[in-house]
């Protein structure tokens, strides 16, 4: 008795049967946000990639070769910026 009482305890803590439903909850969301803001677009998708890459070369340009500033790893300093 106690056992089942345990086991049902246990189970019910790692509930990852919800997780797993919240997950796919926001991921059709995400799927239905994009879909629908870039509907109109000729590229779709992957605007939504290449917009924070185009804008990471300008900057490591910009700041690399024409202020002529020194950091490595510059550009993965600014897609982190971008990103976040």
């Amino acid at each position: 008795m106690s056992g089942q009482i345990l086991k049902r305890n246990l189970e019910s803590r790692l509930d990852v049967g919800g997780a797993t439903r919240w997950l796919q909850l926001v991921w059709l969301l995400v799927q239905r946000d994009l879909r629908v803001r870039y509907r109109g677009s000729f590229l779709g998708y992957l605007w939504s990639m290449m917009n924070p890459l185009l804008y990471m070369v300008i900057l490591t340009f910009v700041f690399s070769h024409v202020m002529k500033f020194k950091v490595e790893n510059f550009s993965l300093f600014i897609l982190s910026g971008i990103l976040v």
